[in-house]
């Protein structure tokens, strides 16, 4: 039924712009403007388009900035949860945004980039190290934002039909109309997979026994609503609905590690609803103002097993866990350029998120926090050849409830609890020539302790720690970009971090029990290259090459896991029509730590061909991935599908 009165909404809103009139779309970009994030910093191009994610069938997040230097693919095997890492910073470190909305989950600041689908959103874009002020606190390794389209004429369409391996299949639809005052823009995507099949050279385990991966299956099921209202050039409103429910298994651990327990896990249940509404005005010829209000809802289960039979929930591991988080929150950034040459943004953010868990058949226990910051962000151009820019915030987090435990007399609750951060950056970029140009730029960045890592007893293995501050990290980045030739382009940038107060488990706490503490001190170095030569006029190459050296100095002999020091990526495209093209992308990963106690995935090569013919409004994209059928393995003991195809035909009217 909600379905079909969206439907409906959608249909008389279509109608409704159908019938205004005529206006010049010529200048309109299909990317959601409102969505994009101000940058004031110089960067190199960070940003995946739609129609790279179609040709490399990229279908989630962590897919679409596999190729961007100094990111990492990784799979949380535990979870089952794709992500990305930058620089050694996990996504807790690395928050996401859809059109400038905050997109973390309450309870441990993660996401699952694996739920989030390329299909709806025009870019994915990532800043590394340093961020916008105005995103608020938790930037400390960086930021990425999701774009959603927006209508640029009457009729906007586009369809896309797939089939892949594993009975894998989707479809969706886009769909928006741009009058003269309104514009709106829908879409709805489906997707689901059966399973994942293994390499031919993966040899059999005990809860892996053959090479149709147990417990792979997922499905996926999105809406994404938009109305805008255009009441001048300078003054325009939004609102905008996004609803997902999706299910996964968990495929169990298959590995050598005795010390890794095998778990036999399903999300029946990850819904999520957001509603958000964004609003630009003009006030004057020197200032305007960008407003958001935004709330999230989660709703979550998480079923443990028995056994492989995921029939019979009797052991002592054996659970129902049910989340329901709430963030209600908003924003409002100032721009003034009242003084020539500078640009100066002014913002504050206010964000109140709340986490509700139960096990099936127990109480339910609250914690929430409220969050808020102010910041500034400043441009000043010197001259023709050099910028300055520089950013400072203050953020403070404070506890609103702390539910600990239920006890004969009811629920106890953790002490009130209160922690502030100050960020500051500063940044110079300089263009020598039009072919050459440097930057440089150094930050103080930080992230507070999630709600997880305050009060999670760790299934009974850990001590809750309420007054955990937040973490430190000190950036330094050189960037260069340079113009060889016509025909060859290259970009490099060297980095240094140093971390400290660094939230990490402590082991020998209380007996054998484990407790997240502020004891750690890290040193985080490395550096980035990448080029591209246009060989032949219908021949480009584009390759990069990441190194990163990790170093706890406070506990050598505690590894960081899942970052390779070397990776490398490359794409050589061939297009010998306007209708026809095909690519080779290889992917390189040396080994990397899985387990902190020195287990480790071993290095890999990983081939995928892909190609796409054109028709009219039709184009057909066709791949097969995992080229050379390599058994490999992001995480020890959870190993990767071995060769599969996808094929996928996508109709765009407009």
């Amino acid at each position: 039924m909600r379905r079909a009165n969206l439907t409906l909404l959608f249909t008389c809103l279509i109608l409704r712009v159908l019938n205004a009139e005529e206006i010049d779309t010529t200048k309109i970009s299909n990317t959601f403007q409102l969505g994009e994030i101000i940058v004031l910093a110089p960067r190199t191009n960070n940003t995946v388009s739609q129609t790279l994610n179609l040709q490399m069938n990229n279908i989630n997040v962590s897919e679409a900035l596999r190729s961007v230097p100094s990111v990492i693919f990784a799979n949380m095997g535990g979870r089952f949860e794709p992500t990305i890492i930058v620089r050694g910073f996990d996504i807790r470190g690395i928050p996401v945004f859809v059109d400038g909305i905050p997109l973390q989950m309450p309870y441990d600041g993660d996401i699952d980039l694996g739920q989030l689908s390329t299909f709806d959103y025009s870019q994915v874009s990532l800043t590394k190290g340093i961020a916008p002020m105005s995103l608020g606190p938790n930037t400390i390794g960086g930021s990425i934002n999701l774009v959603s389209f927006q209508p640029t004429d009457k009729v906007d369409v586009q369809a896309i039909t797939g089939w892949g391996s594993g009975n894998t299949y989707e479809y969706g639809i886009n769909a928006g109309s741009r009058g003269e005052k309104f514009f709106v823009q829908g879409s709805y995507y489906e997707r689901h997979t059966d399973y994942f099949m293994l390499s031919h050279s993966y040899q059999p385990t005990t809860y892996q026994s053959d090479r149709k991966r147990d417990n792979s299956y997922s499905d996926f099921r999105k809406v994404n609503l938009k109305i805008g209202y255009i009441a001048a050039p300078d003054q325009e409103f939004t609102l905008n609905y996004q609803y997902q429910n999706n299910a996964k298994g968990n495929p169990p651990y298959s590995g050598i590690d005795d010390k890794q327990s095998t778990r036999f896990w399903q999300w029946p249940v990850w819904e999520r609803q957001s509603l958000y509404f964004i609003s630009k005005n003009k006030i004057n010829a020197n200032n305007d103002i960008k407003t958001s209000i935004y709330t999230d809802k989660f709703y979550n289960v998480m079923k443990s097993y028995d056994d492989q039979s995921y029939t019979t929930q009797s052991k002592k591991y054996a659970f129902t866990s049910i989340y329901n988080d709430r963030n209600l929150g908003g924003n409002v950034i100032l721009s003034n350029t009242s003084v020539t040459n500078n640009q100066l943004n002014f913002s504050v953010q206010i964000n109140r998120n709340e986490h509700k868990s139960h096990n099936e058949g127990n109480p339910q226990l609250t914690n929430s926090d409220f969050v808020w910051s102010a910041g500034l962000d400043d441009r000043y151009l010197i001259n023709e050849k050099w910028s300055l820019t520089g950013g400072l915030s203050y953020a403070r987090q404070k506890s609103l409830k702390e539910e600990d435990q239920v006890t004969d007399e009811g629920i106890t609750e953790f002490p009130q609890n209160s922690h502030q951060a100050v960020n500051a950056q500063l940044s110079a970029n300089w263009i020598a020539t039009q072919q050459f140009s440097m930057s440089a730029y150094v930050a103080r960045k930080t992230r507070f302790a999630t709600l997880k890592e305050r009060y999670s007893y760790k299934m009974g293995q850990g001590l809750p720690n309420p007054d955990l501050q937040p973490e430190k990290a000190t950036h330094i980045d050189i960037s260069l970009q340079y113009g060889v030739s016509k025909n060859l382009s290259f970009n490099s940038s060297m980095y240094y971090i140093r971390l400290h107060d660094v939230i990490q488990s402590v082991d020998g706490i209380e007996g054998n029990l484990t407790q997240i503490q502020n004891a750690g001190e890290a040193r985080f170095s490395g550096f980035d290259v990448s080029l591209h030569y246009l060989i032949l006029k219908n021949l480009d190459l584009t390759t990069s090459y990441s190194f990163i050296i990790q170093k706890n100095k406070t506990n050598p002999e505690l590894r960081f896991t899942d970052v390779p020091k070397h990776k490398a990526w490359s794409n050589l495209s061939y297009q010998p029509t306007n209708w026809a093209k095909v690519s080779l992308t290889h992917e390189y990963y040396s080994r990397r730590y899985s387990r902190s106690y020195g287990i480790t995935a071993d290095e890999f090569h990983l081939f995928n061909l892909q190609g796409s013919l054109s028709w009219k409004q039709f184009t057909l994209y066709t791949g097969i991935k995992n080229l050379f059928d390599t058994n490999y393995a992001y995480a020890e003991g959870y190993p990767e599908a071995g060769r599969n195809y996808f094929t996928k035909l996508v109709f765009e009217l407009n």
